[in-house]
């Protein structure tokens, strides 16, 4: 369903999210970030929830009341 509604995949929407690139983030600074609590975890792991699962969310119901769920767009 999820490809339905967002032709992208889940670690796109991430780096639009956080405003990073995976690579980058995993050369350069996530270690930083992650050993000092800035965040809880590696955002490319799972999806987070209160971010990027809220687009995802969005992207649903304004599918749905655009009539766009299940007919191809």
């Amino acid at each position: 369903m999820f490809a339905i509604l967002c032709p992208c995949h889940p670690q796109d929407l991430t780096q639009l999210t956080f405003g990073i690139s995976r690579d980058d983030a995993q050369a350069k600074f996530l270690t930083f970030y992650r050993e000092n609590g800035l965040l809880p975890g590696d955002p490319f792991e799972s999806i987070d929830e209160e971010g990027v699962g809220e687009l995802v969310r969005l992207s649903a119901e304004d599918a749905v009341w655009n009539g766009q769920l299940g007919n191809g767009g």
